[in-house]
């Protein structure tokens, strides 16, 4: 065997090891006595090295190494030792022949386990063993999936869809991708079943049915497996099954292929159900039942040992995608009309409904077919994807971060030599700041590394690995196909609720921890509106656009400067005049004023320089300074309100030399210069310029010169005073926030401002998620894009979290989050990228105010309004709601419910705000859309009445926000601990509401439906995602206590062991 020596010893001195002692080792060779040895076994290799007396490791290196393969190990005894074995090999070879001895019986049985299981040959058995066991158990290879690209997948498991350049190029629009082709020559089919005339139970009664579809493929010598299971019919000897099946044909699928139908009675026992018989056909004699007029094949039902027909199993075939046949079951089999519910589970589906590929990933897809008031079978197609913003938000939101802290160490090292106290808070923070770098540079390294999949298990909610990212994030969409009219598409995003599970809720969530605090913390700009960070971080905000506005009135003096345009000092000077009086405005109130004092106070007396951005390399040194005119030295008995007060004069003085000159400018030169741009059409009138040029006798002469003279120079003492005075007050501000972060202590913040970016990360891992898909479903629409631009986006989140114990200080978390929402705002930008992509995702600004820069491909991108285009924000309208529905054991709902009442309180209020903005934009944008103002407003009329009357477990008040939210072309995410159980009966329930009130869903079949989809749906499958069992986590006395809108089927609740 060849190896490298130098990479074995590295081996096999690297840490950890599958088992490692001391054994005595003897040679093959005669006369040889056993000597102490260290033995460390590393997979199937064995290395030993040199002990000492006392039996410790005594060497770096190892003296050889053994490879376990083709070994053989046997007891033995030897007159000298006791506990002795052999290690030896199968090629007869004596020389390679190990005796090595133990102290005990029991450690030799342990080494002789342990090397005996290290080779590739054993590891390669056990597989072949558990394979065995698993085509036993299911009639299918596993490592087939390893051996050939395609296979059929029979059930709604997790499918990765397939994306190309040229699907992506025939799609509807830039969001919209086709799936790949079947690969067989024969149709997907679709089947519904019913049983005819089924015989009573032992009990007189009526069974409780379910059908178990299996099948098996002779040409491969398979065993029987199942693909799929139809909910459960109480009662009936002629039930009408709402499960359907979907069948493709593949690898394993032909015409040739047999398909079993199990009838089962559920009555006694749901775990065991007894089997009352069995039907059985081929595929070929489905196909052949698609192509016939009523689409119907009768089997009889037998059973072994009986020796006559225990019923008849009735199929109505259909092929994947064809329109409704409007005859029911029911019709077909001959009974009274009732209504019918058909359902289907689907593998195969057409391109339209895979809309939002590029952002999202691994699809879980079912199909329903529904019986509505127009004789037809409404089409439903639901579809449940990963969010692939899951990992690329919050990196994206982490970088920010780490530029806002690096910049923060910069702020707090400006501030110059503090005295003690100060100085001790600052060294804290600094430490703190750069912790927080390290850390949040870590954790982007290694969410780019990571490769699986874009979804975090609930059960990883408490992993500090992965405390950034949304848990069980997903998109969920409905597809409804009405009958001979267009689709209609419905979505929505769930994830866990966004909380910092990892810290823990000792104190409870981050707006009690907030609430708890003496101190401000700087981190939380909009928790509190009326707090001094918001009143820093906004004023902040201010005298950086006062800076921008003077640098674009300096622009405009330059300009007319250049072009002798009078016209053009009038608003320039007009504007200028404002900012100066805005920013000495600043600088005598609070918070500014505050900030001042405390800066004052602070600095120490030899060094309390506060330097200018306008500095020369000579004035940087720590005891120059600008005065508003010029640059000073600073004295040991220098204060900051002498500099303050001459800026400020200096400051007025300059202003009104400035409006002095402009007005003798005036006087020479009154003629307005707006009429020199007609010139180039034609027009006799004649421009200043040239006026100018014949009164001087060109430009080279006297003209540019006097302007020249008059105005830049007071202009450029105007603009350094104001830079002057504003840092002055920007560093006044900054050493407030270390003020208010020194006094809340350095560990303090470090956990607030860590539980803060959690939360918020996840919180914006759904909101780009939820805007994202709004946008494309959407962007066709230039109404909503006006929208957009005129009153923001509208998001709504739905809680379902509980009002006592840990849920508590969930909701506390939740709050502060979608709260801190507010601090951002979208941007859209053309990307380079020919489809948009979830990479296209850049954060820039700070924690008091960040833009969302999403790429969008160009075909997109040319369909936006000018506005949008020009890069306008677009405002984020974040509002939450909270009904504690399902309630924990031995809790009352009724208690405690104040932070309920508040959130949804302030919910109303700012939803009943966002719909008068609606109000007066629309009226700007659409008449056609100003018609539906009174029932909007009649809803929310309704949504508070519902609030009003019931304040607890109302579920029909979350309906109607989700209704008003959908109308007012927001997005919509609902939430609980997990997004598993409590999501999935709000998701199912909202979603029958909108077949019957948009879709015309019969109402007699409105409880089928939603147990069709609860038990053979979507989301009893992202249960099985999270903890490998198909069950929610419910049990019998919180079902007691829910609201029955939100009580799953029998048989699909209890508790389940999650696996990991």
């Amino acid at each position: 065997m060849k190896y490298n020596e130098k990479e074995l010893i590295a081996l096999a001195c690297e840490g950890g090891s599958d088992k490692e002692g001391l054994l005595y080792k003897k040679g093959g060779q005669k006369g040889q006595s056993y000597q102490p040895r260290w033995f460390r076994l590393k997979g199937n290799l064995l290395f030993y090295f040199k002990a000492n007396d006392k039996g410790a490791m005594a060497s770096s290196e190892p003296q050889g190494a053994i490879v376990l393969e083709k070994c053989l190990v046997k007891k033995y005894e030897h007159q000298s030792r006791r506990y002795c074995f052999s290690l030896g090999f199968d090629d007869d070879d004596s020389s390679r022949l190990y005796h090595l001895a133990c102290l005990s019986a029991r450690e030799r049985d342990a080494w002789m386990s342990a090397i005996q299981k290290a080779s590739y040959e054993h590891l390669r058995l056990c597989m072949k063993d558990l394979q065995d066991q698993l085509i036993k158990l299911t009639g299918r290879d596993p490592m087939e999936a390893f051996q050939e690209d395609f296979r059929p997948d029979f059930s709604p498991r997790i499918k990765r869809s397939t994306i190309s350049k040229e699907s992506a190029q025939n799609s509807r629009t830039n969001f919209v991708f086709s799936s790949a082709a079947p690969t067989s020559d024969m149709p997907a089919m679709e089947i519904a079943m019913a049983c005819v005339s089924l015989p009573k139970n032992e009990s007189g009664n009526p069974p409780s049915t379910s059908v178990t579809v299996q099948a098996v493929n002779p040409a491969f010598k398979s065993r029987w497996f199942t693909i799929t299971e139809t909910d459960t019919i109480e009662s009936k000897c002629d039930p009408e099954y709402f499960s359907c099946l979907a069948i493709e044909t593949g690898h394993e699928m032909t015409f040739t292929t047999q398909l079993k139908f199990v009838v089962k009675d559920q009555s006694c026992d749901r775990e065991s159900p007894s089997v009352i018989g069995e039907a059985r056909c081929l595929i070929k004699d489905v196909a052949r039942v698609v192509q016939t007029k009523d689409g119907k094949l009768k089997l009889p039902i037998t059973k072994e040992g009986v020796g006559h027909n225990l019923g008849e199993l009735v199929i109505i075939g259909y092929q994947s995608g064809a329109p409704s046949r409007s005859p029911s079951i029911v019709d077909i089999i001959g009974t009274p009309k009732r209504s019918s519910l058909k359902y289907t589970i689907s593998v195969q589906v057409t391109s339209s409904f895979l809309s939002f590929r590029p952002i999202q990933d691994r699809a879980i897809v079912a199909q329903y077919r529904f019986p509505a008031r127009a004789k037809a079978a409404l089409k439903v197609i639901e579809e449940m994807r990963e969010s692939l913003f899951t990992c690329s938000v919050p990196i994206a939101y982490l970088q920010m971060l780490c530029n806002i802290e690096h910049q923060r160490t910069i702020d707090l090292y400006e501030l110059g030599q503090l005295s003690d106290l100060w100085e001790m808070w600052r060294k804290d923070l600094l430490r703190s700041h750069f912790t927080l770098i390290g850390e949040y540079e870590q954790l982007v390294n290694d969410f780019k590394k990571y490769k699986g999949p874009y979804f975090k298990r609930s059960s990883s909610k408490k992993d500090k690995d992965f405390e950034f990212l949304a848990t069980n994030l997903h998109v969920q969409i409905m597809t409804v196909l009405p009958h001979g009219r267009g689709e209609s598409t419905y979505h929505r995003v769930t994830f866990g609720a966004p909380v910092a599970h990892a810290r823990g809720f000792k104190h409870g969530g981050l707006k009690k921890i907030l609430a708890d605090s003496k101190s401000s913390f700087s981190v939380i700009s909009a928790a509190e509106e009326d707090s001094v960070p918001h009143k820093i971080y906004g004023t902040l905000d201010r005298i950086e656009e006062i800076g921008k506005c003077v640098a674009e009135g300096e622009k405009q003096i330059l300009k007319a400067v250049a072009n002798y345009q009078t016209g053009l000092l009038d608003p320039v000077m007009t504007q200028l005049s404002s900012q100066v009086q805005q920013l000495m405005q600043i600088c005598r109130t609070d918070p500014t004023k505050s900030a001042l004092n405390g800066l004052k106070t602070a600095l120490t007396r030899r060094n309390c320089v506060i330097s200018s951005e306008l500095a020369s390399a000579q004035s940087q040194r720590s005891d120059w300074t600008w005065n508003g005119s010029e640059y000073v030295q600073i004295s040991s008995a220098w204060c900051l309100d002498p500099v303050l007060e001459s800026l400020t004069a200096q400051l007025t003085h300059c202003l009104s030399a400035l409006d002095d000159v402009s007005s003798k400018i005036h006087q020479s030169f009154p003629r307005s210069t707006s009429v020199w741009h007609q010139t180039r059409t034609g027009s006799p009138v004649m421009s200043i310029r040239d006026s100018l040029m014949r009164k001087y006798g060109g430009r080279n002469q006297a003209t540019e010169s006097t302007w020249a003279a008059r105005l830049l120079p007071a202009m450029r003492n105007l603009v350094r005073s104001m830079e002057g005075l504003s840092q002055i007050a920007i560093r006044s501000l900054k050493f407030h926030l270390l003020e208010l972060d020194g006094r809340a202590g350095s560990e303090t913040l470090h956990n607030v401002k860590i539980r803060r970016d959690i939360v918020v990360s996840q919180a914006l891992s759904a909101l780009v998620t939820s805007f994202q898909c709004t946008l494309s479903a959407k962007i066709h629409d230039l109404d909503f894009c006006r929208q957009l631009a005129e009153i923001g986006f509208l998001v709504c989140f739905e809680s379902l979290l509980n009002l006592q114990g840990n849920e508590k200080g969930m909701l506390e978390d939740f709050f502060v989050a979608v709260r801190e929402l507010t601090n951002f705002a979208f941007v859209l930008v053309e990307s380079d990228s020919e489809q948009m992509t979830h990479s296209s995702v850049v954060f820039k600004g700070s924690r008091s105010f960040a833009l969302i820069q999403i790429g969008l491909t160009q075909g997109s991108f040319n369909l936006l309004p000018s506005s949008l285009k020009r890069r306008q924000q677009i405002k984020i309208v974040p509002i939450l709601f909270n009904q504690a529905v399902i309630p924990q054991q031995f809790h009352d709902l009724s208690s405690n419910s104040q932070l309920q009442e508040e959130i949804n309180t302030e919910g109303l209020t700012k939803l009943s705000k966002y719909l008068n903005d609606y109000r007066k934009a629309v009226s700007k944008i659409s008449a056609q859309s100003s018609l539906a103002i009174p029932s909007l407003v009649e809803q929310l009329s309704r949504a508070q009445t519902l609030f009003q009357n019931q304040k607890s477990r109302n579920v029909d008040f979350l309906a109607k926000i989700e209704q008003l939210c959908r109308r007012l072309n927001g997005g919509y995410l609902t939430s609980c601990k997990s997004a598993k159980d409590r999501t999935g009966m709000a998701v199912t329930y909202e979603q029958c509401l909108i077949l019957g009130s948009e879709h015309d869903l019969l109402p007699g079949v409105f409880q089928g439906a939603l147990n069709a989809m609860r038990s053979r749906g979507t989301r009893l499958e992202n249960c099985n995602k999270n903890i490998g069992a198909r069950k929610y986590a419910f049990t019998s006395l919180q079902l007691k206590m829910t609201p029955k809108q939100y009580v799953p089927p029998e048989g699909t609740y209890g508790r389940a062991k999650i696996q990991q």
